[in-house]
């Protein structure tokens, strides 16, 4: 599985292999693991961690967020996937697409000139900012799915 296929299931799941909002207990510490995220059992009741671009947050024992970050050169990286890749806003509504995600504006994400954002049917908001070597065009900036 490449990593523009875990980035493609998560926007369509809300999921990262067995890792999904609400997971708790032994599933959560199994799920973490499966992903190269090490944790302590002792750890669980909060704990936030980054791997690569891959961001999880955890307060009392649940996941309550799980992301996506660019590595600030607009570029991501997932455990155990050599490879980084980047995207044009463009680029990713294509892959979206061709993976039959459904998706909509996200109104409370998106700034006008700052940053502009999609919600897909699992409830991922996904965020692209300008790119500044190219006038006009947006870049992937982030995937998050949350607890709300």
């Amino acid at each position: 599985m490449t990593i523009t296929d875990v980035m493609a299931e998560f926007a369509r799941t809300a999921a990262i292999g067995e890792l999904r909002i609400g997971l708790t207990g032994p599933p959560l510490i199994h799920a973490l693991n499966e992903i190269g995220v090490s944790v302590d059992p002792a750890d669980t009741p909060d704990f936030d961690d980054e791997v690569g671009s891959l961001e999880v947050h955890l307060r009392g024992g649940e996941l309550i967020q799980l992301g996506m970050d660019n590595l600030g050169d607009f570029t991501f990286e997932f455990p155990g996937d050599p490879d980084r890749i980047s995207f044009t806003m463009n680029e990713f509504l294509a892959v979206l697409a061709d993976r039959h995600c459904r998706y909509g504006p996200d109104t409370a994400l998106t700034y006008e000139g700052q940053q502009r954002a999609i919600r897909t049917a699992a409830g991922v908001s996904i965020t692209f900012v300008p790119d500044e070597s190219a006038a006009g065009e947006y870049r992937l900036h982030s995937l998050y799915s949350t607890a709300r």
